[in-house]
């Protein structure tokens, strides 16, 4: 029997939440905010978590690199 790896992506703050204070976006006001040097990191090395108009706005037209389809 071979078990498959699973990997959890997603962005928490240090203290371990998902959302903003009031349940809203945590990219938001200042909340939760994406660096310059964090998104050139995201886009790098998961480029596949972008959203698809990001990706394409980026020119960002290479497959996936961590995260594989149907694998």
């Amino acid at each position: 029997m071979t078990l498959r790896k699973l990997v959890y992506y997603v962005a928490t703050t240090l203290d371990g939440f998902t959302a903003g204070p009031e349940g809203g976006d945590p990219s938001g006001a200042g909340y939760f905010p994406l660096t310059p040097d964090g998104m050139q990191y995201i886009v790098e090395n998961y480029p596949e978590t972008m959203p698809g108009p990001a990706r394409e706005a980026l020119g960002i037209d290479h497959p996936g690199r961590t995260f594989l389809v149907n694998a």
